[in-house]
């Protein structure tokens, strides 16, 4: 199923030091996700694509599913196959040049990932790669709106990081159904559900620091005063020396047409 080339470009974006903290930083998925996938895949292999610290692929082990994990991280990768005790295989790759063969695998997913690739050449090869009837599912924990917390954090990130916007804007246009529908898939269902944090002020500020967008933005000029702004708001909304940080675990799933060409 393995094709031999493999691709070895890891982004700027995740390198060491943000891959050291993003494995404990970042939440994990709630159990009503897998349940939706859970009859996607029963037997063959799923690529976890993006897969990143092996957050979402060490999920994703847990159902019925022979699981590879591909990112274009060295970085990320070594911190996944350090928190490894399973049976997942990782491999080094772009999501654009999967190093997998024509139509050879049932379920594609890509965990808080999607936005950072290149859409219409992934669309492609994850077309590609899918066997008839195959299915795509992108998935992202993404911070509810209605949360106070939330949205005055969010404030802070349009203050300090300009590039906040453009990732957002990134998210959003990744599951546009015109993108799926003109590169051969059709929108199968989307999904919402909730998913909780419960962090002390160490946690939240590494959870903060795992966003690639703050992680490069800050300098030695902002970053005293943005963490201190950090404590404030912490303080603001804590109880009993921690926060609840509110998502929403937003589901997408794309199924391969095949009559298309």
């Amino acid at each position: 199923m393995i094709r031999k080339e493999l691709h070895h470009h890891p982004p700027q974006r995740f390198n060491d030091s943000i891959a050291e903290v993003y494995n404990q930083a970042r939440p994990t998925y709630p159990p009503e996700l897998l349940s939706a996938l859970a009859c996607l895949a029963s037997q063959g292999w799923v690529l976890d694509v993006g897969c990143g610290t092996g957050i979402s692929s060490r999920l994703l082990e847990e159902g019925p599913y022979n699981v590879i994990g591909l990112d274009a991280s060295h970085q990320m990768l070594q911190d996944a196959e350090e928190s490894a005790e399973s049976n997942i295989h990782y491999l080094c790759s772009l999501a654009e040049y999967l190093p997998v063969r024509n139509e050879s695998v049932s379920l594609i997913a890509s965990a808080q990932a999607f936005h950072w690739f290149e859409t219409t050449k992934t669309c492609a090869e994850f077309h590609r790669v899918l066997i008839d009837g195959g299915h795509v599912a992108l998935f992202w924990n993404v911070r509810k709106k209605e949360n106070v917390l939330n949205r005055e954090y969010e404030d802070l990130c349009r203050h300090y990081f300009p590039e906040y916007e453009l990732v957002v804007k990134r998210e959003e246009s990744s599951v546009c159904e015109k993108l799926w529908c003109e590169n051969g898939f059709s929108t199968e269902k989307r999904e919402c559900f909730l998913n909780y944090q419960h962090l002390d002020f160490t946690g939240f500020k590494q959870r903060i620091l795992s966003t690639s967008f703050v992680h490069h933005g800050l300098s030695d000029k902002t970053r005293p005063k943005f963490e201190k702004e950090l404590l404030s708001l912490f303080k603001q909304h804590a109880e009993q020396s921690k926060i609840v940080i509110e998502y929403e675990c937003k589901l997408y799933l794309f199924k391969k047409i095949s009559a298309f060409s």
